[in-house]
């Protein structure tokens, strides 16, 4: 199964500027998320939807919340690499 950070990585060069608090992409714009689901999909692979949210991880920045990809895509502004190797991290 594709990783949920490589497919962060592959969806970058699909979608080179990040996005955020978006619920769809542009031409040439993708959040974190939607990078690495429509890379998969370009592929015809699947990711595992609980990969986004990392079972018992608390958020790495510290404001005591769970981890997603979301949350650190929109609310830290990470960027789709930094957030690539924090998931890789993880083993995701």
């Amino acid at each position: 199964m594709l990783k949920f950070s490589a497919a962060i990585r592959e969806g970058i060069n699909l979608y080179p500027r990040q996005a955020f608090e978006c619920r769809h992409p542009s031409a040439d714009s993708a959040c974190a998320a939607e990078s690495a689901i429509l890379y998969a999909k370009s592929i015809n692979e699947s990711l595992c939807a609980e990969d986004m949210y990392p079972e018992n991880c608390r958020c790495p920045v510290g404001c005591n919340r769970n981890v997603s990809i979301v949350h650190l895509n929109d609310f830290h502004r990470w960027s789709r690499e930094l957030i690539a190797d924090y998931y890789e991290s993880l083993g995701y």
